[in-house]
C-alpha cells in the first residue's frame, strides 16, 4: 500500500504540489495524468526521494519514505526517469549492472547472483543483445528498454516511471507499455507511472490519478476518471470517449473547434 498524505512542494515561490493526498491498495498499475506543469513529475520525484516536500509524508507498507535513506529506498523502489542522463560510452550491461549497487556491501564487487539477475532482466526486456554496445549508440526506444531492464534488475517491489513513452513512436510506445504490464504481472508489485497519453493510461492502468495545479482532482478506475466532463474540467479540452474495440477501455479523442462548430463528432 502506498499512502501520500498532504504533500506540498515548492520550487522557489512556485507551489507545484498543493496538499496532495492519495492512496493505492493492492498490486496494480497506477497512472498519474494531467496537463503540462500540473505536478506529475514533481510527485514522482517526491515518492522517489529526489525532492523533499516542505509538508506531508509518503508511506509504503507503513514505512516513511520521506525520511528514508537512499540505500534502503533503492532496495524497495526502482525509478525510470524521463530523459535520463547516461554516460554514452558505458555499455548497456554496465548501465543495467548499476542497479545491483544497493544490494552490495561497501566496496564489494558484483557477485555471480548479481550478474545472473542482470542478465535475466536484460533477456526479459530483449536487451541482452545490446549488452556490449555503448548506450550512446542505441536508439531512444532501445535506451528506454535498457533503463527498464535496470529497474527490473534492482529487484524492488515498487517501480516508478516518469513518462516512459515520451518521444517514442507508436510501435515503441506499445512495446514499452506491454513490457511494463508484463513486469507487473510477473512481479505482482505496484507500478506508478506518469503519462501524457490518456488512451494509453486507460488501456494499461488499473487506477488513474488525475491532477490539476498540483492537486488531486479525480481518482478511480479509467472508466470513472476518463470522462468528457472530467477532461474538460482539468484540461480545458473537448473530447469524445469511445470504447476500445478489443479491450473495451476508454479511447480519448480530442475535438477541434471545427468539430464542435459542425456538431459532427462521427469518426
Amino acid at each position: 500500500m502506498l499512502e501520500i498524505k498532504g504533500i506540498s512542494l515548492s520550487y522557489g515561490a512556485r507551489l507545484v504540489l498543493d496538499n496532495f493526498s492519495a492512496q493505492t491498495k493492492g498490486e496494480e498499475i497506477v497512472g498519474i495524468v494531467g496537463p503540462n506543469g500540473c505536478g506529475k513529475t514533481s510527485l514522482i520525484k517526491v515518492i522517489a526521494g529526489v525532492a523533499k516536500p516542505k509538508n506531508g509524508e509518503v508511506f509504503l507498507n507503513g514505512q516513511n519514505l520521506v525520511n528514508m535513506g537512499n540505500r534502503k529506498r533503492a532496495q524497495i523502489m526502482a525509478v525510470v526517469p524521463q530523459n535520463a542522463l547516461l554516460p554514452p560510452t558505458f555499455s548497456a550491461l554496465d548501465i543495467v549492472l548499476m542497479a545491483r549497487t544497493p544490494h552490495l556491501k561497501f566496496l564489494s564487487w558484483e557477485r555471480k547472483v548479481d550478474l545472473d539477475i542482470t542478465r535475466n532482466a536484460m533477456e526479459f526486456t530483449d536487451t541482452w543483445k545490446f549488452a556490449d554496445q555503448p548506450i550512446g549508440k542505441l536508439s531512444g526506444g532501445e535506451r528506454q528498454l535498457v533503463l527498464i531492464a535496470r529497474a527490473l534488475a534492482q529487484d524492488a517491489p515498487m517501480l516508478l516511471f516518469d513518462e516512459p513513452t515520451s518521444d517514442l513512436d507508436i510501435s515503441h510506445q506499445t512495446k514499452i507499455m506491454d513490457l511494463i504490464s508484463e513486469i507487473q504481472n510477473e512481479k505482482m508489485g505496484l507500478v506508478i507511472l506518469a503519462l501524457h497519453d490518456l488512451t494509453l493510461a486507460g488501456r494499461y492502468c488499473g487506477k488513474i490519478l488525475m491532477m490539476k495545479e498540483g492537486k488531486m482532482i479525480h481518482a478511480g478506475k479509467p472508466s470513472e476518471v476518463l470522462t468528457t466532463s472530467n477532461i474538460r474540467d482539468v484540461y480545458g479540452a473537448e473530447t469524445r470517449i469511445l470504447s476500445h474495440p478489443v479491450y473495451h477501455t476508454p479511447v480519448v479523442l480530442p475535438l477541434s473547434k471545427s468539430d464542435l462548430d459542425t456538431r459532427d463528432n462521427s469518426i
